[in-house]
Order: structure tokens, then C-alpha cells, then sequence
């Protein structure tokens, strides 16, 4: 997930929203790692996601669910929001939790 959030952050860094929206590769790229964070919170055991209840475990998988079954609604500026406004965060959650469980 961590491995993810990063490669997300190093492919949209750089650049505007409006930029993001107009590059095809960079948003399917950027998908392709938002799909991998949803599907790497089913190997999160239970006991895990319970302990470390304030990460949105669930909202990760059903934003994978969401891209992955729904893909022609997905919204460019509702994944550039989730990439400024929620991922730094996460990232930082996932950190602590990795320190922690190790």
C-alpha cells in the first residue's frame, strides 16, 4: 500500500489538476495503484484493521470496488482530490502502523 501511495504521489507531483485530468496514461496509472491499495486491505488481517480503526480501511476497498466495476464514472477531480487531500495522511497512518507491526 505504502509502495502505491508513493508511485501515485511521484506520477501526479508535479503537476496541476487540469494537467492530471488531460493525461490518460497518468490517471490509468494512477487507477492501477488505487486498485492494488484496495486490494492489499484484504490481506490486512481483521485483528489489524481493528486495532488501527481511524484508517479507512473500508473506504480504500471500496474505492478499488468502485474504479474496478464502475470505471466509466469515475471522476478525474474526485481521484486528483483523494490523491492532494487523503493520501498524504494515509500514508503517514500506514507508516506508524508498519513501525509498529514489524
Amino acid at each position: 500500500m505504502n509502495e502505491a501511495i508513493q508511485r501515485i504521489q511521484d506520477y501526479t507531483g508535479n503537476m496541476s489538476c487540469s494537467v492530471f485530468v488531460e493525461s490518460r496514461m497518468v490517471r490509468d496509472a494512477v487507477e492501477r495503484n488505487f486498485e492494488i491499495i484496495g486490494e492489499a486491505t484484504a490481506k490486512i488481517p481483521q485483528d489489524i484493521q481493528d486495532k488501527y480503526s481511524n484508517i479507512p480501511w473500508h473506504k480504500m476497498k471500496a474505492m478499488r470496488n468502485f474504479i474496478i466495476h464502475q470505471y466509466d464514472e469515475v471522476e478525474e477531480v474526485a481521484l486528483w482530490n483523494t490523491i492532494q487531500k487523503d493520501l498524504p495522511p494515509l500514508l503517514m497512518q500506514l507508516q506508524k502502523v508498519l513501525g509498529k507491526e514489524k
